[in-house]
């Protein structure tokens, strides 16, 4: 090489060396540096959470280029603009630091396990348009600094545990939001007037809270408004007229308010409406007819209210229906005609109002029908044979109607049955055969009708079978021992019919006690007191004497004449069995009143003994008095109560809050949890003796359905209701499927919690004759 070309190869490496290393100082402050300072902003908020499934292993400080990072999306020139973590198992605090990712468009945190307040500094994240925080366990209420979001399209704090009222500056720059949900929330206070400047707003949902008030807001400027969801709630007045000019409205639940009046006409305008749910308010008046018959209606739910008069349904009006729900109106008169004509008719609720007349004989033309309930009506007439169209009913409920004639053999055909309540009618004859096809069925209530012959041993080949309930018929024969083979029974009741025999107590039949088989003159061995020898033996003959003649003899004319002149009772007779009567009763009221002595005398010795354990009482218990009933010992409460009887009431264990009183958890002295309600001062508790009363009508309550009352303590400024704790929540949570860790239930379940209710209620209200406060 020669020396020129030697000089041209140096000063062409110079060269390209030169241009990386500007090429290099010209991108650090660009794109890398970004990528670091934002990195770092992610990985505090990495530093201030728990990652349990390391859903963030990516996430690490010598890698500070964030955009490959798992959940995290960059735009070209390497900002972070997206964050998805949902449901990433992630706990903690939502750390400030977020805030310096100012080219973020989207954050999703839903689904993960997040408390504390919601951090105001996201405000300055003024990008932003997608905000999901939904389904923590935020608390505190929403900061007012988030109106700043004006950029905000969807904006989801739902199933979180924030308080207070909402604040009306979050809507005041809220002009391209397109969704908001506040629901499954402690949220107070009225509507946001502020949302009607949300011109743009297609939904909000703010449902489940405690919010009050009437609906007043005007929302007649939001045209693009499809979704309102304001259920389970406390707001109160009239349904808003205002809705019904907003035509592209599909969606609307107003469900479990204090909502009054009637329904506007209007609203049978709304021709997209898909679902209509007003239940559980205190609306009233007729239905107008074109509500019912809007063309794109699929869910009308219009339950617990009182509407009443005749339900209007045209035929060709309710094409696109799939679940209607009337019950619990004052609705009369005959089943709609033109239900037969809404062939996606899936849910079908009638129940306990005053419809008449015959169950619509085309009925098995809903092919698609799941459920149908007409319990508690004034149906008359016979089940339609024709009721083997409803290929997919799963729940045929008509008990509590006046349907006579008998079980159609056609109900046989219908394989996916799994609810058959026919009780409190007239129905007569036997349990066809051919029920024993119905391989889908879980529960077979036939009770009080005029059923009889012989329980179908084939019963016991529906293995799916849970309750059984014969009771107050006619039925013959003996139990079959075969249904001992249902596994799952939970529900058998065969009481009050004319059975005979010896109660076959094989397996799952075992489980029941006397109150299933009671009132059955002919059944015999456990577990009724009855034994089978006793029930078998013949009957005693009486003893021949010479006045009666022999037994097994014809009596002579002549004894026949005697007999009959001869007085049936003396006048001795009459009298001696007067003064026995007169001092059987004196006896009866002597013990009655020495015993209500002994009684009194009893609990008196039990109060003393507690007090005498007690050493000192807080300054409100002072004067307490602390009464346990049988079988409760007094050492669980002792240590409580020298704590003061306020220990019994902390306001960090809350379960729950009634009309009357609050409920809360508490500990006895050897660690078994109690439920203590704390009543608050009413007049409807006037005075000490009143309540003592109420209480003593408790004390011998007693049923599967119902949570013992163990006591109570009353004093001057308290009163106490101490009973059993029924845990694993509440029941409002599993019914509404509040909890998404635990399995829905089912509809068999649903009804069966619904019967032990009822059943709890009428032992409560018609067997103690208790009355609720």
């Amino acid at each position: 090489m020669t020396g020129t070309e030697h000089l041209l190869t140096r000063r062409s490496c110079s060269y390209i060396i030169l241009v990386a290393v500007i090429s290099l100082l010209t991108t650090l402050p660009g794109a890398e540096a970004i990528a670091t300072d934002e990195g770092w902003a992610l990985l505090d908020f990495k530093n201030a959470i728990s990652d349990s499934r390391s859903t963030l292993r990516t996430w690490k400080s010598e890698d500070s280029y964030p955009c490959e990072w798992s959940g995290i999306s960059c735009d070209k020139n390497s900002h972070v603009t997206s964050i998805n973590l949902r449901n990433a198992g992630l706990s903690g605090t939502i750390a400030l630091e977020l805030h310096r990712l100012r080219k973020l468009r989207i954050l999703i945190l839903s689904e993960n396990n997040f408390s504390g307040p919601i951090p105001p500094q996201l405000s300055e994240i003024g990008s932003l348009w997608k905000l999901k925080l939904d389904h923590n366990n935020l608390t505190g209420s929403i900061p007012g600094e988030l109106s700043h979001l004006s950029n905000l399209r969807i904006f989801d704090l739902s199933y979180n545990a924030l308080s207070g009222p909402i604040n009306d500056t979050i809507f005041r720059t809220c002009r391209r939001l397109r969704f908001v949900s506040f629901a499954q929330n402690r949220l107070s206070g009225s509507l946001p007037g502020n949302l009607r400047k949300c011109t743009k707003l297609t939904g909000f949902d703010f449902s489940s809270n405690l919010l009050n008030g009437n609906i007043t807001i005007d929302i007649t400027k939001l045209n693009d408004l499809t979704y309102i969801n304001l259920q389970s709630n406390s707001l109160s007045g009239p349904f808003p007229q205002a809705l019904s000019k907003l035509t592209a409205l599909n969606y609307i639940n107003m469900g479990n308010n204090h909502l009054s009046g009637t329904l506007p006409e209007e609203l049978g305008k709304l021709d997209y409406l898909k679902q209509l749910s007003v239940n559980n308010n205190l609306f009233s008046g007729e239905v107008p007819a074109d509500i019912v018959s809007l063309p794109s209606l699929q869910h009308l739910d219009l339950s617990c209210n009182s509407f009443t008069g005749r339900l209007h349904l045209n035929g060709s009006g309710c094409a696109s229906l799939r679940g209607l729900n009337l019950a619990e109106n004052m609705f009369e008169g005959d089943m709609p005609l033109g239900l037969s004509n809404c062939s996606q008719l899936v849910f079908l609720n009638l129940a306990k109002n005053e419809f008449n007349g015959s169950l619509l004989p085309d009925i098995g033309r809903l092919a698609l029908l799941k459920f149908f309930d007409a319990n508690g009506n004034q149906f008359v007439g016979e089940i339609p044979a024709n009721i083997t169209g409803l290929v997919s009913i799963s729940a045929l409920v008509l008990g509590n109607n006046k349907i006579q004639g008998r079980i159609p053999r056609e109900i046989g055909n219908l394989r996916a049955l799994e609810i058959l309540d026919l009780s409190g009618m007239k129905i007569e004859g036997a349990i066809p055969s051919e029920l024993c096809n119905c391989t889908a069925l879980q529960k077979l209530d036939l009770s009080s009708n005029k059923m009889n012959g012989s329980i179908p041993a084939e019963l016991s080949n529906l293995s799916d079978l849970r309750e059984i309930d014969l009771e107050n018929n006619s039925f013959t024969g003996t139990i079959p021992s075969a249904l001992g083979n249902l596994t799952g029974l939970a529900i058998f009741n065969v009481s009050y019919n004319h059975l005979s025999g010896t109660i076959p107590r094989d397996r799952s039949l075992a489980q029941f006690g006397s109150s299933s088989f009671i009132g059955n003159s002919g059944l015999c061995g456990e577990p009724l007191s009855i034994t089978c020898s006793e029930a078998r033996s013949p009957p005693t003959q009486p003893t021949s004497s010479p006045a009666a003649g022999n037994p097994t003899t014809s009596p002579s004319p002549n004894t026949v004449t005697a007999a009959r002149r001869r007085p049936f009772l003396t006048g001795t007779a009459i009298s001696a069995i007067a003064i026995t009567g007169a001092l059987v009763v004196g006896a009866l009221i002597i013990a009655f009143l020495s015993v209500r002595v002994w009684r009194k005398q009893k609990k008196r010795a039990e109060l003393v003994s507690v007090k005498e354990n007690i050493d000192d009482f807080s300054s409100q218990a002072s004067a307490g008095k602390l009464v346990l009933f049988n079988g409760v010992s007094s050492s669980l409460y002792n240590e409580c109560i020298k704590e003061g009887a306020g220990a019994l009431v902390d306001k960090k264990r809350i379960v729950g809050a009634g009309s009357i009183g609050t409920v809360y958890e508490a500990n006895t002295s050897d660690g078994t949890t109690i439920a203590v309600k704390k009543l608050r001062t009413l007049e409807r508790m006037r005075d000490a003796e009143e309540f003592e009363v109420d209480m003593r009508s408790l004390e011998n309550v007693r049923h599967p359905n119902l949570v013992m009352v163990q006591g109570y303590y009353l004093s001057t400024t308290l009163k106490l209701i101490l009973s059993e704790f029924v845990p694993n929540g509440t029941l409002s949570d599993r019914l509404h499927d509040l909890n998404p860790a635990v399995i829905s239930l089912t509809w068999l379940q649903r009804y069966t919690i619904g019967l032990g209710i009822a059943r709890g209620l009428v032992r409560l209200h018609c067997n103690h004759r208790f009355v609720s406060r």
